[in-house]
């Protein structure tokens, strides 16, 4: 009965190490058998803690910010690797990078019993949705991190130039807030690139999410055809109208004069 019990609680453990991944900012893995081992990995993301009785590592790959590593024995000792001091978290675009071994030994510890990982927490602004109604855009930026984002500014760019920029109040985690940005019609032919935090004044945890491209809307420009004032015009085989000249699936053409089109035929919205 006692080392059932010892299972049941070896095993609530390891379901909390589990959960607390994704829950909190802080992951906690216990040593339950000769090795323990944790990966885990999608297409953007990478993080892998494993560990004996006599040595670790920790590895990261465009993942959050490590900020701390406490290291505890199974005698109740313990020993916090800090960044900067024990190792260094290596920022991009798209996250942050580390690798750090550790051994028992010189860490003055015995058995190791426990590895907690402690991230930071950190905001990440990213630009969901982009709505254009006229000359006016509406962006939507959503805080996907687990800090608070300060209020900053909303760049806007297009021809290879800076030509607005617009308040982005603070956004708690999870929160999101749609700003409204006229621009002129001057720039409806051309891309756009709306760039939240563009002056780079926030810690957050990827930069890659930041921006968003809109193409440019191509102009046609109606022109007014030229009235024919003599000589032939063309009529369908079985419309009722004179056209000035071809347009749209006009099929079965034939030219008439424009004296007797007028006689028996109605003159077509488009050409006249």
């Amino acid at each position: 009965m006692k080392s059932a019990g010892k299972l049941l609680i070896i095993c609530f453990f390891v379901l909390v190490a589990f959960f607390s991944l994704s829950a909190a900012s802080a992951a906690t893995y216990t040593l339950h058998d000769e090795n323990d081992d944790y990966y885990y990995s999608n297409n953007a993301e990478n993080y892998e803690v494993e560990f004996d009785s006599k040595s670790g590592s920790i590895w990261t790959e465009n993942y959050k910010q490590v900020s701390s590593i406490k290291i505890s024995d199974n005698k109740g000792k313990s020993k916090t690797l800090k960044n900067k001091i024990d190792f260094k978290n290596y920022k991009s675009k798209n996250g942050y990078s580390m690798y750090k071994t550790f051994y028992a030994s010189n860490l003055g510890l015995s058995q190791i019993k426990k590895v907690t990982v402690n991230f930071l927490k950190q905001p990440d602004l990213k630009i969901t949705k982009v709505k254009r109604k006229n000359n006016n855009y509406y962006i939507t930026i959503k805080n996907t991190g687990d800090a608070t984002a300060k209020g900053n500014y909303l760049g806007i760019y297009s021809k290879g130039k800076h030509i607005k920029k617009t308040y982005v109040p603070a956004l708690k985690p999870g929160k999101y807030k749609t700003v409204k940005v006229p621009i002129s019609s001057y720039y409806t032919k051309y891309n756009k690139i709306f760039n939240v935090d563009y002056k780079n004044k926030i810690n957050e945890l990827k930069k890659s999410n930041n921006k968003k491209t809109v193409k440019g809307i191509k102009i046609v420009k109606k022109t007014t055809p030229k009235k024919n004032s003599g000589g032939q015009v063309i009529i369908t085989r079985t419309g009722t109208k004179y056209h000035a000249y071809k347009h749209g699936n006009m099929k079965y053409i034939s030219y008439v004069s424009l004296s007797y089109a007028r006689q028996y035929y109605g003159p077509c919205k488009i050409c006249y």
